[in-house]
């Protein structure tokens, strides 16, 4: 049963035109690269952290190429993403999403990166303390060897 409390969360968490235009931008992008499987607003199975209590469902993950089987499916996904895109909206604060790659992390996820729409810059985190934030020139993940022009994203 949907209580008034999630539905407030949900209004809160909601992306705006700049989230969403990043979300399918980058999504485009990273599928050109032909060997990953870029999934979308994927709930991942975050049992495995105690402490966590809301769904783990990253703007974008990247997997490795994978079939696509309409006849079945998988709500929560039991494999963790190589890699995990988060995109600022105007309500969430960066606090919040790094608390989120921490758990990422935890559960086996390699790289995670913060794309910050009014800055224009992506921050890639190799760990939860370990960043590198490209504002030109290309996004550089040398984790799982991807790179991707800065402009590209951001035009």
């Amino acid at each position: 049963m949907t209580t008034v409390c999630d539905i407030e969360e949900e209004v809160i968490d909601m992306g705006s035109r700049n989230h969403s235009y990043l979300q399918i931008k980058l999504g485009a992008l990273l599928l050109e690269l032909d060997k990953y499987l870029v999934l979308s607003e994927i709930s991942l199975d975050s049992s495995p952290l105690e402490t966590n209590t809301k769904e783990m469902r990253p703007d974008l993950a990247l997997y490795p190429k994978l079939t696509i089987d309409f006849l079945q499916d998988e709500i929560r996904m039991q494999t963790m993403p190589l890699l995990v895109i988060e995109i600022l909206s105007p309500r969430q604060s960066i606090d919040e999403i790094l608390e989120k790659f921490r758990g990422y992390f935890k559960l086996g996820v390699q790289s995670c990166w913060l794309v910050l729409p009014p800055l224009k810059s992506v921050s890639v985190f190799s760990s939860p303390n370990q960043e590198q934030t490209f504002s030109q020139g290309e996004v550089v993940d040398n984790v799982l060897a991807i790179r991707l022009a800065v402009k590209s994203i951001f035009q």
